[in-house]
């Protein structure tokens, strides 16, 4: 829908490829492979997309004003959908590190690194003005891995601060509404 709006003709999707995943029974192959897609992945997809919309829609040239409200709106929608995505990634991985502790070194070990976790803030928010995205993105990491490694942090997180999972306030931009919203969907559900 967003492409037809913004090409002015009817773009359909093609078929879904299908899965390649086969985990079988290895925790460590279903926590490296989340770790990687939906926690890593999925985190930074919604950051990307709540950035767009607080600061890079707004500037497309030869799009009205109601094109660029509907376009906020459906992107709005992707952004929820992917917060929800990473946060049971990270809720997955939280429950292998619960259940096997060796998996759960393998991910910390190399998923997990700060190293990995740079490197992947940088390729996905390089560029200048995205400093705020790339600092609500270390704030999710920095209060995350700690957490689903080994369930520290959740102390330092007030569970009945935040409450709306459902949407957003346009009185702050998304991607720090989206930083709060992702860290206390897997501490405090």
């Amino acid at each position: 829908e967003i492409a037809s709006l913004l090409l002015g003709e009817s773009v359909e999707p093609q078929a879904i490829p299908p899965s390649s995943h086969d985990f079988g029974y290895n925790l460590a192959a279903l926590a490296l492979g989340t770790a990687e897609e939906g926690c890593i992945g999925e985190t930074l997809s919604a950051i990307v997309s709540a950035y767009e919309v607080d600061y890079e829609i707004n500037e497309y040239d030869g799009i009205n004003d109601d094109v660029k409200a509907l376009l906020k709106d459906k992107v709005e929608t992707i952004v929820l959908e992917e917060s929800r995505h990473a946060m049971l990634a990270w809720r997955t991985v939280a429950w292998v590190c619960s259940t096997d502790e060796k998996a759960c070194e393998e991910v910390l070990r190399t998923k997990f690194t700060q190293k990995r976790l740079d490197a992947a803030l940088q390729s996905h928010l390089a560029g200048e003005g995205k400093e705020k995205a790339r600092s609500e993105g270390e704030k999710i990491f920095k209060a995350l891995v700690p957490y689903v490694v080994n369930k520290k942090n959740d102390d330092m997180i007030d569970c009945g601060r935040f409450t709306n999972v459902e949407g957003f306030d346009s009185g702050k931009p998304m991607v720090e509404q989206l930083s709060d919203m992702i860290i206390h969907g897997v501490i405090c559900s």
